[in-house]
């Protein structure tokens, strides 16, 4: 890794929306993104099962001791990626199914105080979802999906727009899980 203290102090964020400087010693297109906010990260940037991928892998904290760190754990990756693992698969386990997550949600919706008559809707509604997106991980579910489902329930538009409110509360919620 060719970064040094005064290289990576020297980025700034130029107002793209992924602000990346690739290392130019790096052939896989690793480097270190940079936030609005000024805070730096290392980003290992990679091809599995041939889609593009991208994880952060370590903060920068403007010393030597985190671009050391940074290179260790890049190699790690890399030892993974010649493995035939995927460098992300840790933090992709924690991703939730719909239907686990659905059972997560109506259970914070019940601690809420939903009325009966709401989680009944919530389940109706849930019948209706659960056949196209049950076994599905939240995170490989696309617009494109999702408008898919909803032009296949227009013929019931209010059953169709109830399904498509619940799933978009859900998945608000889970950002922020």
């Amino acid at each position: 890794m060719t970064w040094t203290v005064k290289k990576a102090d020297k980025l700034q964020y130029d107002g793209r929306s992924f602000c990346f400087f690739p290392d130019p010693s790096s052939k896989d297109g690793s480097g270190i993104r940079v936030l609005p906010s000024g805070k730096k990260s290392f980003v290992f940037r990679y091809r599995f099962h041939g889609r593009k991928k991208y994880m952060t892998y370590a903060p920068y904290r403007g010393d030597s001791a985190s671009i050391t760190q940074a290179e260790i754990a890049k190699r790690s990756l890399q030892v993974d990626l010649d493995n035939g693992i995927d460098p992300s698969a840790q933090r992709d386990a924690k991703k939730w199914t719909v239907t686990e997550y659905f059972e997560k949600y109506l259970e914070g919706r019940m601690k809420l105080g939903r009325s009966p008559e709401t989680l009944r809707v919530y389940k109706s509604c849930w019948n209706l979802i659960e056949p196209d997106f049950g076994n599905r991980l939240m995170v490989d579910i696309t617009r494109q999906d999702i408008q898919g489902f909803y032009d296949s329930l227009l013929p019931q538009y209010g059953r169709a727009l109830l399904c498509i409110r619940l799933l978009k509360a859900m998945f608000n919620v889970a950002e922020l899980d």
